[in-house]
């Protein structure tokens, strides 16, 4: 029976261990998603299955990889608050990207992300990223 990669021990909210390591062929600094499989898609016009629509809760990545398991961490974010004094004083400006909607039809929009929990669990799948 193949291994199944996933979570196996939360240690606390930024530091993760998954069951995967350096025999698995994972190296130091290497990024995993954490997911939950999604419904499969289906192409309307030929039929072919094309995927799933994979909901990804988040990304890690290996800080310590040992023989058979890995410490993931969560990847670091930084951001500056305008409101900080001293980005106001250095004329520090903060650039913020939001997608822009797309004109699509309302009555054909399906959904497909309301439905997963987005909770990081023991036992939730892990993938290279």
């Amino acid at each position: 029976m193949s291994k199944i990669p996933q979570i196996i021990k939360i240690v606390d909210d930024k530091n993760l261990i998954i069951n995967i390591g350096l025999e698995d062929g994972v190296a130091a600094n290497e990024k995993f998603q954490i997911f939950e499989q999604g419904i499969e898609i289906v192409d309307p016009s030929t039929g072919e299955a094309l995927g799933n629509l994979d909901f990804i809760k988040a990304t890690v990545t290996a800080i310590s990889v040992l023989p058979k398991m890995s410490i993931c961490q969560s990847i670091k974010r930084t951001s500056t608050d305008l409101a900080n004094i001293a980005n106001l004083l250095t004329g520090v400006s903060i650039t913020r990207t939001e997608r822009e909607s797309l004109d699509v039809d309302p009555e054909e929009i399906s959904g497909g992300y309301e439905d997963f929990d987005k909770t990081i669990r023991i036992g939730d799948l892990v993938r290279k990223a």
